[in-house]
């Protein structure tokens, strides 16, 4: 029984929800195998044979990490890869073949910081990077694609950017769902049923005069 990847399935020609840092299904047993490919540089962990393929790309408010997480296999388990992560605080960046994940405490962290502090996921990201090495930043790019052929090696440099992009946006449409009573509700949301209520903005027969479309100074 293998316990080592999530969602194992083969992406579809079309799909679009999967990491680039992935190699290929083939590969995965070549990098196990390959004992460069398990410290392909200085500083890099070395890893189990068994560990190599389960090394998943973490990124929380203190930084980018990368983590060993084993799905749960056991028999009497009966939720999915994607269920299981979100039971603890994980929000995958894709649901083929996941090698990221999101935790809830940075998408919030994301979210309020665009919101209050009007943050783009780009600075938002480099933040994250300085918090992952203080003294050397570059060394979690945040546009560098690694070409070496390690696949283990890729995931460790890879891209992070486009993801919290992405993610973040999917988070913040939950969140607005849940907080207007859709998180339980099969129907789509209308035009305007995710606004929030304002009380100052004008509202005819609530804070507007009767006559305020004749009203010259309006």
């Amino acid at each position: 029984m293998n316990t080592g990847i999530w969602n194992q399935e083969t992406a579809a020609e079309d799909e679009d929800w999967i990491d680039d840092d992935m190699p290929p299904a083939g590969e995965l047993h070549n990098i196990t195998e390959d004992s460069d490919a398990l410290h392909p540089e200085p500083g890099a962990p070395i890893l189990s044979p068994e560990d190599a393929g389960q090394v998943v790309t973490v990124v929380d408010t203190s930084g980018v990490h990368q983590l060993v997480i084993r799905p749960c296999r056991c028999w009497d388990n009966k939720d999915s890869d994607d269920i299981q992560l979100l039971k603890m605080g994980l929000f995958p960046a894709s649901f083929t073949r996941v090698r990221t994940v999101f935790t809830l405490r940075v998408l919030d962290a994301y979210r309020l910081d665009n919101l209050v502090c009007n943050t783009t996921a780009y600075q938002f990201y480099k933040r994250l990077r300085r918090l992952t090495s203080p003294a050397f930043p570059h060394t979690v790019p945040v546009s560098y694609h690694n070409t070496s052929g390690f696949g283990f090696l890729t995931s460790w440099l890879q891209n992070r950017y486009r993801e919290l992009m992405r993610v973040g946006r999917q988070w913040r449409n939950l969140k607005y769902r849940k907080w207007h009573g859709f998180g339980h509700m099969d129907r789509e949301p209308r035009p305007g049923e995710l606004a929030l209520f304002c009380a100052a903005c004008p509202q005819p027969g609530i804070n507007l005069p009767e006559n305020w479309k004749d009203d010259p100074d309006q």
